[in-house]
């Protein structure tokens, strides 16, 4: 008996290593098939320059054709990679596809005076100091705004808008609305406006979280303003503005997922709003790969989903990825440009990336012969504005990319973003 035991249980063995072998061989065919599958659907992206076949690629051409809103993610708002390229695709945009306005996850009070700077024939930069958030208060950005300068002189007949469609602060808002004759003439709204401000204030200077009746009187003042302006004879800009602080009061009062959610309905609001006033001009959407995506994913309505909701094929989500190197990000409440991406794990979108024959590239994700790569749930890279905690945390799991995106751009490997400070 206990040979016959001995016989069967080392035959069991042998099967149990017999369908490890088989899977191990399986998922090392499906590796190669999907690597396979990218370096033959890939459009390569590796140094860019006019002449470069991204500016006569068929391929591309047929992705972007018909499209009227580009939204361009980043799996970080820290990789200066990912900052480069994605400032080299809204040139080819721009000359190419037709696209005369670029929106950016930024404040939209503040980022008018990037937006005016562009359509100044005057070169001052006094003004931009605060035109952008701080993460993209980089070399890479002002790179590209200094290119769409140079681009609006040389053809003054159509001329590239800049504009945030973010509300993250009241000041901007503030500072405009006040600044207005209308406001200054009005007692009434000078004193609703400093009494908005110090409850703002208050919020700002307090260590504890704020309490609800706080957070209550702001959204009543800001109810009560936006009242008071939709009724004086001031630009529509003026009374968006007003709006925005609806926006962030509403925004603020909400906790959770329900405070993102209301984030990106008022995003896509914001970019609505704009599109509109400029006549459904062409636009690029930058922002996290989180917001553009056309999907919405557990309980979370994503901007993009919004976008793809009103302007359907017309609307193209393209996330950008990066595989290793280094992020900016905070960390303990400190600014650092010194975190290291974490190795993608076999289970991930950049795991197959890296393996591509070019190190910059971007694919279509319902490419012809469409591989589990993109129908299949995997991983992929996300990282906000702060470090997560352990480097698993880097990667969001279990994402159906084909139908979150219709693209992938990725960079292999990059580095943080070049602090702005002395390149305006």
């Amino acid at each position: 008996m206990e040979r016959n035991f001995s016989f069967v249980n080392a035959g069991k063995k042998g099967l149990l290593g017999f369908a490890l072998i088989a899977i191990s061989w399986l998922s090392c065919a499906q590796s190669q098939n999907s690597v396979s599958w990218l370096n033959d659907n890939l459009i390569p992206l590796d140094s860019i320059t006019e002449s470069h076949p991204m500016f006569k690629s068929d391929q591309l051409r047929q992705l972007f054709s018909g499209r009227t809103v580009f939204g361009l993610g980043e799996s970080t708002h820290g990789s200066g990679g990912i900052f480069s390229l994605k400032a080299e695709l809204i040139k080819y945009l721009v000359k190419t596809h037709g696209v005369t306005l670029i929106g950016m996850e930024t404040d939209l009070a503040l980022a008018q005076a990037v937006n005016e700077y562009l359509l100044s024939p005057e070169a001052d930069t006094s003004r931009l100091k605060n035109g952008v958030y701080f993460l993209y208060d980089t070399k890479e950005i002002w790179d590209l705004i200094k290119w769409l300068k140079a681009y609006n002189l040389a053809h003054p007949e159509r001329k590239i808008k800049f504009f945030g469609f973010d509300v993250k602060s009241p000041w901007g808002a503030l500072a405009k609305i006040s600044a207005t004759p209308e406001a200054r003439a009005s007692a009434d709204l000078q004193t609703l406006i400093k009494n908005l401000s110090e409850c703002y204030k208050d919020l700002e200077g307090s260590e504890s979280a704020p309490s609800k009746k706080s957070l209550r009187q702001v959204k009543q003042l800001s109810d009560e303003l936006h009242s008071k302006v939709s009724q004086l004879p001031v630009s529509d800009e003026i009374k968006h503005l007003a709006s925005t602080l609806v926006q962030l009061s509403t925004f603020r009062t909400k906790e959770g997922a329900a405070s993102t959610n209301y984030r990106d309905a008022f995003m896509f609001d914001n970019i609505s709003w704009m599109q509109q006033k400029f006549s459904n001009e062409k636009i690029v959407v930058w922002a996290h790969n989180d917001h553009i995506q056309k999907r919405s994913l557990g309980g979370h309505r994503h901007t993009g989903s919004y976008l793809k909701e009103k302007y359907g094929d017309n609307y193209i989500a393209i996330a950008f990825t990066v595989g290793t190197g280094k992020y900016a990000a905070f960390i303990g409440g400190k600014f650092n440009q010194e975190n290291i991406l974490a190795t993608a794990p076999q289970n991930s979108i950049e795991y197959y990336l890296g393996k591509a024959v070019s190190r910059s590239f971007l694919v279509p994700t319902y490419a012809k012969g469409s591989n589990v790569l993109f129908t299949d749930k995997m991983a992929i890279r996300n990282i906000g504005w702060i470090v997560p905690a352990k480097p698993e945390w880097q990667f969001s799991p279990n994402q159906p990319v084909i139908s979150m995106y219709d693209a992938i751009a990725y960079v292999h490997e990059s580095g943080s973003p070049v602090r702005a400070e002395s390149q305006k």
